[in-house]
């Protein structure tokens, strides 16, 4: 258990849902990202969506049925697309806004952006399948 516990992508899935709770508290409730009903519910979808991912893949660890490298991989690069984006969203959202929670949001994306991109590129350079 503790092999997986020591793992670089066990950890860097601890921090990519910790920075997307964060993000989520700042904007939970209160603050609309954006004017769009659309840019708010891709930002919604990236820090729900992708938090849920890494706590099930995190879950996997704990049971010793670790996830599919592939599919660590295909979360990893489209949640650094995602969070990207939905930086973008907050950042924009904040300039017009003022809000910020908006702006601290933002930086929690950005910094789990660079998770998942160093995610990606653990993967992709020194797991083997």
């Amino acid at each position: 258990m503790t092999d997986y516990l020591r793992s670089p992508v066990f950890q860097l899935k601890c921090v990519e849902l910790l920075l997307g709770l964060v993000a989520i508290a700042f904007i939970f409730a209160s603050a609309t990202p954006s004017t769009s009903i659309f840019l708010t519910q891709v930002v919604h979808f990236t820090l729900f969506g992708f938090s849920l991912l890494d706590l099930l893949v995190i879950g996997g660890f704990f049971l010793r049925e670790p996830v599919s490298k592939i599919l660590i991989l295909v979360v990893s690069l489209s949640g650094a697309l995602f969070s990207l984006v939905s930086a973008v969203v907050l950042i924009v959202g904040w300039s017009q806004q003022d809000l910020g929670r908006l702006l601290i949001s933002a930086i929690a994306t950005i910094l789990n952006t660079i998770a998942y991109g160093g995610d990606s590129y653990y993967i992709i350079r020194f797991a083997s399948d």
